[in-house]
């Protein structure tokens, strides 16, 4: 018999030895004269079954002995409405739709009370995360509610054609989609042309990323639009910096961090989510906002990354993915992972390529590395790409690919020489080739000298993230004897 190779997201291939096993006590399983299936849910033998499972489970996933399994009937669907049906105890829930499963949990949670979309990307098929672009769309629907008349497009619908013929163009289209037939130049002729607003979302991205046509793009908008809200990443350029400023004439405004006030009360929230109103399970949530807080703190004062909501609803939930014995090491290791993880999967086109990019940064880091440099040229870049190709056998991923996929996941920067994005990448990956070939002389003996000089502040982070990448016992021995030398 050929067999199927079997990897859906429902029932898929198990090995054959599992199917042996099933197979062989289909009519008596373990001396009980009876099969799993005639067996009784109360009896001593399923209890035993389910515990074993439990106990498996705990051990594989590293689930913390403060955490309950549930072994539930049904598929993943119907837990959408086991969710409303047990937690929705006002009758009311918010819902983040940012995918097909959580845009049908919002659908069957509506047939048992409220169920309230606060931020959705389905208008672009899932493919961003709500954040700016929300606003945007707030700002949007304020505006419209206040009997103005807002028209929003993205920086992507300008593309290197930033005449005013193609800018009104590109509006009258946006317009189109979202009123009624009405064009922009019959607006503009109004004398009410004030309560016209024209919200760009994702400016970055326009004139194709080429930010010296921006100042120009921005003064053609300017001379057709009198009420104009542009908004955009990190990557928009600081006036005061820029030799080309292209926001001059606009009122600045940044997306404020949380500070710990807010802070706090998001934890709060997180942690309040299913609880019961015992006293213990109070004081055990207690504890865990308390710990959840001191870690984000330290996250945050280490310059990590910002206090926005996004990334401390990140940390928290890399908190309920380890254990907290683990937290000064394993987590933080595991939450930059997380994130490499993360900009690798939205930059990638095709996600059977992450391997790739992730082997590849582990060696082009360890060169860095190895050589004490902090840059390279396009050139040597090129020229990296080429060899490491050439000794691993890949010919379908081309130079240009590359440099596009690393540069959108901002994980390396080419401006104009080859340098990473956040030293703490730059760590990561040294530290992953180096846990790789922990088995080789040259690597210990390295790991020896990083061990020697911890007081550096790049070895020590290199060693940081060995350890949460390796569970050698070499590494901790060698730290703890030299250690033991200077005191």
């Amino acid at each position: 018999m050929a067999r199927v190779y079997n990897f859906s997201a429902g029932p898929s291939m198990l090995p054959e030895k599992v199917l042996k096993q099933a197979q062989a006590e289909l009519l008596e399983y373990g001396g009980s004269g009876q099969s799993v299936m005639e067996m009784s849910h109360r009896s001593k033998w399923f209890d035993a079954i389910i515990k074993d499972t439990e106990a498996t489970l705990r051990r594989v996933m590293n689930i913390p002995d403060n955490y309950k399994v549930g072994f539930f009937q049904g598929g993943a669907t119907q837990q959408f409405a086991m969710v409303p049906l047990n937690f929705m105890t006002t009758g009311k829930a918010d819902y983040i739709v940012t995918g097909n499963f959580s845009n049908l949990a919002a659908k069957e949670a509506a047939k048992f009370g409220e169920a309230k979309i606060v931020a959705s990307s389905k208008d672009k098929n899932f493919t961003y995360t709500s954040g700016k672009t929300a606003l945007c769309k707030y700002l949007f629907k304020r505006y419209f509610n206040q009997d103005l008349f807002p028209v929003l497009l993205s920086g992507s619908d300008i593309n290197s054609n930033i005449r005013l013929d193609n800018i009104i163009r590109v509006v009258n289209d946006k317009i189109g989609k979202q009123y009624s037939s009405i064009s922009i130049s019959a607006t503009l002729e109004k004398s009410n042309n004030n309560r016209f607003i024209l919200i760009i979302d994702d400016f970055q991205k326009s004139a194709k990323g080429n930010d010296k046509y921006w100042k120009l793009l921005v003064s053609n908008i300017e001379s057709l639009f009198s009420n104009i809200i542009i908004v955009g990443d990190v990557s928009l350029p600081n006036d005061e910096l820029s030799a080309y400023p292209p926001f001059e004439n606009f009122e600045k405004f940044h997306i404020l961090e949380f500070g710990a006030d807010l802070r706090n009360k998001l934890v709060e929230k997180w942690y309040a989510i299913g609880i019961d109103t015992s006293i213990e399970s109070r004081n055990e949530m207690r504890k865990k906002i308390d710990y959840a807080t001191r870690y984000i703190k330290t996250i945050l004062g280490k310059n990590f990354i910002p206090a926005v909501p996004i990334y401390i609803l990140g940390i928290l939930q890399s908190l309920e993915s380890v254990k907290q014995s683990s937290e000064n090491y394993s987590l933080h290791g595991f939450y930059y992972e997380h994130l490499i993880n993360d900009a690798l999967f939205h930059a990638v086109d095709n996600q059977k390529n992450i391997g790739f990019y992730r082997k590849f940064l582990t060696k082009l880091c360890y060169g860095f590395f190895y050589e004490n440099r902090k840059s390279v040229s396009i050139d040597e870049f090129d020229e990296f790409h080429t060899k490491y190709c050439e000794e691993h056998d890949v010919y379908n991923i081309g130079k240009t690919e590359v440099k596009s996929t690393l540069k959108k996941s901002k994980l390396l920067l080419f401006d104009p020489e080859v340098t990473f994005g956040h030293k703490y990448v730059y760590y990561f990956f040294v530290a992953k080739y180096i846990a790789d070939n922990l088995d080789k002389e040259d690597i210990q003996e390295i790991v020896k000298k990083l061990c020697k000089r911890i007081f550096k502040n790049e070895f020590a982070n290199i060693i940081m993230f060995i350890t949460h990448l390796s569970k050698s016992p070499m590494i901790i021995n060698e730290l703890i004897n030299n250690a033991n030398a200077r005191f």
